[in-house]
């Protein structure tokens, strides 16, 4: 397993499913003993789909004590604006809630949200 079945399933995504799709990849990465996140996925077309594949890799390997990948650090992964998926009277709570590598990329998910139950 690697970030690319990630972009994968985001780039023909729409909004309302990516924080599902995110959760549930992480969820899956962070038990997986054969993950690979050197491997750097294809940048997609949206900048915030791009920030939203580092910053769940980046996670993952903070989460498992892992040395963060290069590839997640590049500016290309970084959201140009700041992202939120859900409505803007909720963004305030997930600008303050959101795990710090998906802030530092500008793409705000309140952590709860990204967790799979």
């Amino acid at each position: 397993m690697d970030a690319t079945e990630l972009a994968a399933a985001l780039a023909g995504a729409d909004d309302a499913d990516v924080v599902r799709l995110v959760g549930d990849w992480m969820d899956r990465a962070a038990g997986d003993e054969a993950l690979d996140l050197s491997v750097e996925p294809a940048l997609e077309s949206r900048r915030h789909v791009n920030a939203l594949v580092a910053a769940a890799a980046a996670q993952v390997a903070r989460d498992r004590s892992l040395p963060t990948p290069e590839w997640t650090l590049e500016r290309t992964r970084m959201s140009e604006t700041f992202w939120h998926p859900g409505p803007a009277v909720l963004f305030a709570n997930a600008l303050v809630h959101a795990p710090g590598e998906f802030a530092i990329r500008g793409v705000f998910i309140e952590a709860d949200s990204l967790r799979c139950v």
